[in-house]
Formats: C-alpha cells, structure tokens, sequence
C-alpha cells in the first residue's frame, strides 16, 4: 500500500465564527497541532483551508497525535494520486475517525479546576479544556482525613497530554486544618461548611491565577451532599463564577469518559474523605449554613490556609 503523504484534519464551530475570529482560532489550532507534532519528533508543515488544516507528514503516528487535539473533529491519512478512478480505488480507504472535537485550547479565558483526585473532578476539567479553557488546578489536601495526593498529581499527568505541551500550575491548600475546625463544630453541615471554605480560598487562587472561573466535579444527586438544596446554599452569597459541567451526568458516563481520556487509572484507588458524616445534611438552608459560617469565622480560615499555599508546574 502507498504510504500517505499528509493528514486531512476537519474542524468544526470554528467554521461558524466571524471571519476575523476564524482565522485566529485556526492559527491556534494549527500552532496547538504544530507543538505536538514537534513534541513527537515529527517534521512536518502545515497548511489552512476553510473548515479543514492540512498537516504535510508521512509519519504514521501523526493522525492519533493530531486526533487528541482540542478543536478537531476528525483525521484522515491522505494519498495524493492520478486523477484517475482506478488508481483512487486502489488506495481508497475508509478511515475517518471521531476524535476530540470542541474548540482549541487557549481560544477561551483560563480556569481554575478544583481536583480532588477521585474520578469526576479531572473529567469535569477535561471538559472545560475541550471547550478551549486552559485550566490551573487547586488540590485542596484534607489530611490527616483521606490522602489522595498521588492520585490528583496522576490526573494532573494526564490532563497534560491534552494541553499540546503546555505545563499546568497546580496549587496545594491544605484544607485538612480547616476541617480539624469544622467537624467537630457543626459534624452535619460538615460538606457544604468544608465546600464554603473552598469557594472562599478558590476567589483568592482564580485571582492569582488570572482565571475566568472555578469548575468542579459536581453531578447532581450522585452523593447525599450534591443536592439542589446544598448546592444553593453553598453558593449562596459567594462572589464567584462556578461551572460544573458533570452536573447532568450519571456516574457511569462519566467513569466512560475517564477511561476514555485516561484519567480513569490514576483516580481509581482514591479514597473517601473520614471527616464526612454518616448522615451529611442535604437539604441545607443558605442562611442556616452562613450563619455557622461567620461562627466559626470561615472568612480568616480561608484567608490563613490561602497563606499556605503550595504552587507547583506539572
């Protein structure tokens, strides 16, 4: 068989913008798809046409590096051949494949992902990557309750396979002094206390990180504490743009896509947290749950942890 000399990649939205944004968006696809290829050790060069880039290489891991791309739809090996139908059918070959889709990576504002080394969390910035985000991680380490260090640290790993070769900040605060504080003080409004306290640190990291928003791992009803209820009142009054793109997920789509994705291995073994209550409150009230907040004074706490902030590249 002929071997194929370029690689047909489709993209998608970016056909729908305006001329001026199309064209800045397919730069940044192809400069996204020009560093991987680098990174691999292929040589190669690239060419624009609308709806589609032309990447010049014979290599064949090209198609598979160019398909984790964020913001292409599809790849296809190209053979260029005498316009001729007998030679065409020679070396035709159905082999067009869905890959990533979304938008490249860097068209849209930074987010801060919060990441708490179990399944949802990587997935959920994952998919704010797909929409083009690049992400900054906030660990939030609860020790001596649970320690899933390693595993946050592995989806970190992964998550950089998908940035074409851009390193993530990812900041450690450890969140377990401020839990030693909350459990016993109110053991039933423990999760959505613990997730104030968050929200709170959060603002002043997607500051630091010149971030657009915070992301979480939320799905709605998948654990007692991620109700309607609780998710209001821990929101409530909280300076704070918060996107949680699981929200409409069921657990098994979601574990689906971290195993597609591959971040499905490093989370698999994390444990549960020991500071949450047997009976977690799940219809909590706002102004039931800022009441124990300014009790127990979570506005110094958050800004005494935020203090302690680690800031690492991975």
């Amino acid at each position: 068989m002929l071997s194929f000399d370029s690689v047909l990649v489709r993209y998608g939205e970016i056909a729908l913008k305006d001329p001026w944004t199309r064209k800045s968006w397919e730069r940044t696809l192809a400069s996204n798809i020009a560093f991987n290829l680098k990174g691999a050790g292929i040589d190669s060069s690239l060419s624009l046409e609308r709806g589609r880039i032309f990447a010049y290489t014979s290599d064949t891991r090209a198609p598979g590096i160019i398909a984790d791309v964020f913001g292409v739809v599809s790849t296809s090996p190209v053979w260029t051949v005498e316009p001729d139908l007998g030679a065409i059918e020679k070396v035709a070959s159905d082999i067009a494949a869905d890959r990533s889709g979304g938008l490249p990576l860097g068209t849209q504002p930074r987010m801060l992902a919060l990441i708490s080394g179990g399944i949802d969390s990587p997935v959920a910035a994952w998919m704010m990557m797909r929409r083009g985000c690049p992400v900054s991680l906030l660990y939030f380490d609860p020790r001596p309750y649970v320690d899933a260090l390693p595993q946050a640290k592995k989806s970190a790993e992964v998550l950089r396979r998908w940035t074409s070769g851009r390193k993530i900040n990812f900041v450690l605060v450890p969140i377990g002094e401020g839990l030693a504080r909350i459990a016993p003080a109110q053991p039933r409004a423990t999760c959505p206390l613990c997730r104030r306290l968050m929200y709170r640190i959060a603002r002043r990291v997607m500051e630091e990180e010149k971030a657009f928003g915070v992301v979480t791992g939320y799905s709605l009803g998948q654990v007692a504490s991620q109700t309607p209820a609780n998710i209001m009142a821990e929101q409530s009054g909280i300076d704070l743009p918060i996107y949680h793109p699981l929200i409409a997920m069921d657990k098994s789509e979601i574990t689906d896509l971290a195993r597609k994705i591959g971040t499905y291995r490093a989370t698999a073994d994390a444990g549960s947290c020991a500071a949450a209550p047997k009976k977690p409150m799940t219809q909590a009230r706002a102004e039931e749950i800022r009441a124990m907040e300014a009790e127990l004074g979570l506005e110094e706490i958050a800004r005494e942890l935020f203090e302690k902030r680690e800031r690492m590249r991975i």
